[in-house]
């Protein structure tokens, strides 16, 4: 930047400034230019008066005789002029310290370039300050806080701030040694703004900007003065006249001088704290380091700033966080101890820790007595390693530091030999355990110690005991150490150095049968093998080579995760020994088992070892088949080549009783030209031969499958029908049924082939379903025939099997037995299972009693009433509740009984009227208004809260039915008064509420009749202006505030009123919480709640309820608490639904935080993992679609994948699910094709269908090829859902019932009620009454647990092997 337009003008004029620019010594430099120029005349005047006398003709001789004093003149001047020069230099810093005052702008760069060098030295990087910047408005302003919080930073985020304005910045560092800070800002100012060397003071600097550039506003400077430690300094500063200089300045202190300073001078502090959640993220990010995949606790330490440093300073560069960096973030802190006397002090305190006479936080005089001067811990507080807790206490500052120490004093002792491995084992034992108080917990110091034990310079006798101290955690039932967490979560974070300790643990088991140390070492190795790929597979070498069963063990297991260096001759030989060992003994098996994984992983780091035994091996060998079926899991082009060269040797050696193992080959090979190999085999009964030869064939060609079924022998088809029909019937339903029909003709016993269409009778065809009812009729009339003692087949296998078909062929096959045999089977035999069944399920019962549902027709009614009569209360309340979908006037008349009964539900305890109740409810539901009047005048308020909603849509009852409460209301007096108050607000009688209200009004706040009154009004709607002043009353006195809320529900109340029943003295309970939540929510309300909201926060709020949802993000202080909702681990989440709620908050301020956060926790959230993925979608949809896909794919959790599907389902744009998918299906890793495969069944047809068949009948893996079947097979199900919906408002009320049992049984019920109703199920539904929909709700959950339980059983997890 040029002053003058361009850098030679700049130059030209500095030059002429040399000369003429200093306005003191101007006249002086005149005169004696002009006194030399007269000095040299007898030079210059001869030749002007040559000219004159030539150009002009005049006589100059009379002017040369003045020529003399011309001369003496010139020397006058310049004496003159000298005289003046000295005169105005005698104080030339004056002069320049004017001049460069006056060029402002030069003045500032000068000083901006100083400071920055200042804050470069300081190490500051405004690039990674993430705090933002607070104006100085003041003259003296204080920033104060803890060492490590980040005061210097401040400061100078102050000073570059200051920079933009007019003002000189001047940094005086904590370093400036003994020097005062006025002094050390003058000679800042003197050596690199005015470049001078004179030693101005501050008042002389001050005066001289003043008189020099009087223009510049004020403060023309801002001191920035670092560091002030002593009280004395920082007072003095304070005193100084600031106003008078025209200088503001800005200070860090620590948070003690800062306290007084304010109490003393009034003066405002900045108080600078540990960083927020929303700082430490962009800190870190800025630090490229990941941030929110922190384990909780570490996240919390490091939120001190200098710990955010030395994390961001020793975690690698691949961007995740390791668990040891844990470890080497202690061991960066304990280094801010500068000398070893503060080491030992501070290991010596720690040391007393589990010392009872000295308690902690630590007394003073302890502290004192440990050899601590008072100087010391002073200087401790102020560096922030001690925290002074106030009333003459003393702690270190975090508790996990105070971990740290402890383990430092535990090393030491157990080093240096003072205390023994007996002793070291108490006291680790000691810290883990749960502490009886949280305010003291030690559980890292076991972990610690360890860390520090297994980096010192021990013996290799200590060492090699070190195992001990494991041994004993795992038996001490401390918090985090149950189960495998001791090694997965403790051990494996000690990284790498953990290794030899647990290989000690291992060689140190004395009964490896009954032992889990052999598992839980091997997870914990392969946790740290993550990061030591070679290490371990060394250390896997090493185990298996070993002669010890124990790690040989181990090495196996290792070995299935690092099989590159692993001796594949020896692990073949212990898997031969496991497979003989197995045939000897079936209870070797699981080892059999673990031995075939490891040798298929070494195996396929050496296939020319594993062509070798294939073709020279000795076919004849009991253990050689399973060289063929290690061969045929194997993914990838080699094996496939190894299968091509030795296929012929294997097919005609192979005895024909042990071929399974060659059609596994052929299948997963895709080695079409061996098909009709299979095809041949598909008739063998040999070891199963024929069972796989039929299912390759329907997993690889089904048209063939479906043709060679007829040569399959039924016994070949043992525990594979399952999967032999679920291939064959998502090809071709209709040849499938047809070649089902053929086999099952004339036969007596078709069970094997029927279960070849087990649960898919969605896909039935007309003729396969009358076979199939009428083979159920026959087996039942020869039971009902001859009795349970019968040899005759007994009906619980059809009824398990018909039962669980579900479509429309079904339905109508079943409707169409209405009044036929079948039913009256059905009836005969549901009833006579009634007197049987005492207290466990009856599944024979349940498969009647539901067919008779879908078939609609008398013989269900008859069921009901023979229930609802039955002695069993749990029947009685199953037929109350069945009774309102077929009812004939028995059952109304057994309900309007049963409604009244005394005979009561015995709970164990205490007596409760359920059947009751379930009776009322359905006589609501079917409009027998009497019998509902009757059943709450004899119950009271012992009845469903439902029964409102349930008469929805009725017509108002008449005053014959309402007649006895009527008689009732004559008598105030009469003990069921209240009763008759509560049916009349059942009635639907709005010209009866004027009864109630009067009822109410005449009623203190605390008298048993409020209640009923309310309770009543509630299905009363009105404007309530009549009573909505003792509403107001009412809540606020304390009684029965939830049946005023209930009350208000049916008013057209303005949100105002809410506000109003709040109570004003800040004690707030839960239904206060559960008002200003949903005052909260609604923008007009919000600001005027949010008095009583801070209220709220201040206190925690109500243990029944989240204060989440109180929270705003536009405000600053709920921020925070947004951040540490989000982040809160999932042990400290107490409410389902909290997490997501505040995700959906944060995202309106932080948006890709809570995307991060979301997904992070989408595996670690047991309460909302199913609402986090749609939370994510919401926040980004595009983002969210891919990273869910990835999570799950990733995933070997199907509830998570479930989840996620669910989710995806509800995204309007499927065009991005459908690439995405697409490509997961193709991906190489058949985990992640087997993942993929998983959720296309969830989503619907339109996404991926081509590729999910292509994998359905063409994937190397059966594990892939068998979830893609099942994905086709959810999507056509679902497609007969959708049929069955559309014919829900076009049938019978009484079909409407076992027509949405099919739709829920066929459609996933996470599907069924997606967002935007993706099939239509919840449109559908609300076509229907009250009752319909309770029962949808019912039923949904029960088939919600269902499927949830099936994917976390043992059989519906995904395995490895699969």
């Amino acid at each position: 930047m040029t002053r003058y337009g361009n850098k030679y003008l700049d130059f030209a004029f500095d030059v002429l400034s040399l000369v003429w620019g200093d306005p003191i010594t101007r006249i002086p430099k005149f005169l004696l230019v002009a006194g030399v120029s007269l000095i040299a005349s007898p030079w210059w005047l001869p030749f002007i008066y040559q000219v004159v006398e030539t150009r002009f003709g005049i006589d100059t001789r009379l002017a040369a005789k003045v020529d003399i004093a011309v001369f003496i003149s010139g020397w006058v001047l310049v004496a003159l002029g000298m005289g003046l020069w000295v005169h105005a230099r005698k104080n030339p810093s004056d002069v320049k310290i004017t001049r460069v005052f006056r060029d402002w702008p030069r003045l500032q760069q000068r000083m901006s370039n100083r400071l920055h060098e200042q804050l470069k030295k300081e190490q500051y990087n405004s690039g990674l300050d993430v705090r933002p910047s607070f104006s100085i408005d003041r003259v003296a302003t204080i920033v104060s806080g803890t060492s490590g919080q980040g005061k210097t930073w401040r400061l100078a985020r102050t000073a570059i701030d200051a920079l933009k304005s007019d003002s000189l910045v001047v940094w005086i560092p904590a370093s400036r040694g003994k020097r005062e800070p006025l002094e050390y800002a003058a000679q800042e100012i003197c050596d690199y703004g005015l470049e001078v060397d004179a030693q101005l003071t501050i008042e002389r600097i001050a005066f001289k900007r003043q008189e020099s550039t009087p223009n510049i506003n004020s403060p023309w400077a801002v001191f920035c003065i670092d560091g002030v430690r002593s009280h004395r300094e920082a007072e003095r500063l304070i005193q100084l006249d600031w106003d008078r200089w025209g200088i503001s300045f800005v200070m860090s202190t620590s948070v003690e001088i800062a306290r007084d300073l304010a109490f003393n001078a009034g003066l405002p502090i900045e108080t600078i704290r540990d960083f927020d959640h929303s700082e430490l993220r962009s800190y870190l990010e800025r630090r490229k380091r990941s941030w929110v995949n922190i384990a909780p606790d570490v996240r919390e330490l490091i939120r001190r700033p200098i710990l955010a440093k030395l994390y961001a300073d020793v975690v690698d560069d691949q961007h995740q966080f390791r668990p040891r960096n844990e470890y080497d973030l202690m061991e960066a802190s304990w280094l801010r101890l500068t000398n070893p006397v503060e080491v030992g002090l501070i290991r010596k305190i720690a040391g007393t820790i589990g010392d009872e006479t000295k308690p902690y936080p630590w007394l003073t005089e302890t502290v004192l007595e440990a050899g601590f001067t008072p100087d010391l811990i002073e200087k401790l507080i102020n560096r922030g390693l001690l925290h002074d807790v106030g009333d003459g206490r003393v702690a270190i500052w975090h508790q996990r530091f105070l971990c740290w120490a402890f383990a430092k004093h535990l090393t030491a002792q157990f080093v240096s030999g003072v205390l023994s491995l007996e002793r070291l084992v108490d006291a680790m034992v000691k810290c883990q355990r749960v502490p009886d108080s949280r305010r003291l917990q030690l559980g890292y110091v076991p972990m610690d110690v360890l860390w520090l034990l297994l980096a010192s310079d021990l013996p290799n006798e200590k060492r090699k005991s070190l195992w001990k101290l494991v041994a004993a955690l795992e038996t001490s039932e401390g918090w985090g150490y149950e189960d495998a967490s001791l090694y997965t979560h403790l051990l494996a974070s000690l990284g790498e150095r953990a290794i030899p300790l647990l290989l000690d643990r291992v060689r140190s088991i004395e009964n490896l049968e009954h032992s889990g140390v052999v598992d839980r070492s091997a997870d914990a190795l392969r946790i740290i093998g993550r990061d030591n790929i070679e290490r371990l597979s060394t250390v896997a070498r090493e185990c298996v080579a070993d002669g010890t069963e124990a790690l040989s063990e181990l090495g196996l297991r290792l070995a299935v995760s690092f099989p590159r260096s692993v001796d594949v001759e020896r692990v073949w030989e212990e898997y031969r020994r496991c497979i003989v060992d197995d045939e000897k003994s079936s209870g070797h098996f699981v080892r059999r088992d673990r031995a075939s994984m490891a040798f298929a992983a070494v195996a396929a780091e050496n296939l020319t070892w594993l062509k070798q035994q294939l073709q020279n091996g000795d076919t004849s060998d009991p253990c050689f088949t399973s060289l063929v079926f290690t061969l045929a899991n194997m993914p990838g082009l080699g094996p496939k080549r190894v299968w091509e060269e030795t296929k012929n040797h294997l097919i005609a050696s192979i005895s024909p009783e042990k071929r399974r193992c060659l059609t596994a080959c052929i299948v997963c090979f895709c080695d079409s030209g061996e098909y009709p190999r299979l095809e041949e085999w598909a008739s063998s009964e040999h070891e199963l031969v024929g069972m796989v030869s039929a299912q390759g064939l329907s997993f690889r060609d089904p048209a063939r499958g479906i043709q060679i079924l007829p040569r399959v022998a039924s016994s070949q088809l043992w525990g594979a029908a399952g999967a032999i029909g679920t291939a064959l019937i998502a090809f071709d339903r209709v040849a499938t049924c047809v070649a089902v029909e053929s086999l099952v003709a004339g036969r007596v016993d078709p069970e094997h082939y029927f279960d070849l269409i087990a649960n898919h009778g969605d896909r039935l065809t007309p003729n396969l379903v009358e076979k199939l009812l009428d083979w159920l009729n026959d087996v039942l009339e020869r039971h009902l025939t001859a009795g349970d003692d019968s040899k005759q087949q007994h009906p619980r296998y059809p009824l398990r099997l018909i039962e669980a078909l579900h479509g429309e062929n079904v339905l109508s096959g079943l409707r169409s037995r209405q009044g036929r045999s079948l039913e009256e089977h059905l009836e005969a035999f549901a009833t006579s299972r009634i007197e049987k069944i005492s207290g466990w399920v009856d599944h024979e019962f349940e498969h009647s009693r539901e067919l008779l549902k879908r078939i609609a027709g008398d013989g269900f009614t008859k069921l009901t009433n023979s229930l609802i009569r039955a002695d069993h209360q749990q029947l009685r309340m199953e037929g109350c509740e069945l009774a309102v979908m077929r009812p004939s006037a028995e059952t109304r008349d057994l309900l309007v009984a049963a409604a009244v009964s005394d005979d009561m539900w015995d709970s164990g305890s205490s007596s409760i009227n359920l059947v009751q109740m379930r009776a009322i409810d359905s006589l609501a539901a079917l409009g027998e208004n009497a019998g509902v009047v009757n059943g709450i005048l004899t119950w009271g308020l012992s009845v469903s809260p439902d029964i409102g909603d349930l008469r929805d849509g009725q017509r108002e009852m008449n005053d014959e039915e309402l007649a006895p409460a009527i008689a009732l209301l004559k008598d105030s007096s009469n003990k069921r008064y209240g009763h008759a108050i509560l049916a009349i607000g059942q009635s639907g009688r709005q010209d009866l509420r004027e009864v109630v209200e009067n009822a109410l009004l005449a009623c203190d706040t605390d008298c048993e009749l409020v209640n009923y009154c309310l309770l009543a009004l509630e299905d009363l709607p009105s404007d309530c202006s009549r009573t909505l002043k003792r509403f107001v009353e009412q809540y606020r006195s304390g009684h029965y505030k939830f049946a005023v809320l209930k009350a208000l529900s049916g008013c057209s109340t303005p949100n105002e009123t809410y506000l109003e029943m709040l109570p004003t003295d800040g004690k707030h309970d839960d239904m206060d919480q559960r008002i200003l939540a949903y005052l909260a929510a609604d923008e007009s309300t919000r600001t005027s709640a949010r008095s009583h909201v801070d209220r709220i926060l201040e206190t925690g709020g109500s243990h029944m309820n989240d204060t989440v949802a109180l929270l705003d993000p536009s405000q600053e202080s709920d921020q925070k608490l947004l951040w540490e909702k989000t982040l809160q681990p999932d042990s400290g989440m107490h409410y389902g639904g909290s997490r997501a709620q505040a995700l959906r908050s944060l995202g309106k301020i932080a948006p890709d935080a809570a995307f991060e956060i979301g997904l992070e926790t989408l595996t670690t959230d047991r309460r909302d993992r199913e609402i986090i993925p749609r939370v994510l979608l919401e926040l980004d949809p595009e983002r969210a679609v891919l990273s869910l896909c990835r999570a799950a794919s990733e995933s070997n959790d199907k509830l998570l994948c479930c989840d996620i599907a669910r989710a995806l389902r509800g995204v309007a744009e499927i065009s991005l699910v459908n690439q995405v998918i697409t490509e997961l299906l193709r991906d190489e890793s058949w985990m992640t094709r087997r993942a993929a495969a998983f959720m296309a069944g969830f989503l619907s047809s339109a996404v991926a269908e081509d590729a999910l068949r292509q994998i359905a009948y063409g994937d190397p893996k059966w594990g892939v090829c068998s979830e893609a079947q099942s994905a086709i097979r959810k999507r056509q199900r679902e497609k007969e859902a959708r049929k069955l919906l559309l014919k829900l408002c076009s049938i019978d009320s009484c079909q409407v019932w076992g027509t949405l049992d099919c739709i829920i049984r066929l459609a996933d019920p996470g599907v069924a009620v997606a967002t935007g109703d993706p099939i239509g199920f919840l449109n559908a539904v609300r076509g229907h009454p009250f009752v319909v929909g309770k029962y949808v709700s019912k039923e949904l959950k029960k088939r919600t647990k269902k499927l949830e339980d099936e994917m976390k059983s043992l059989h519906g997890k995904w395995k490895d092997n699969d």
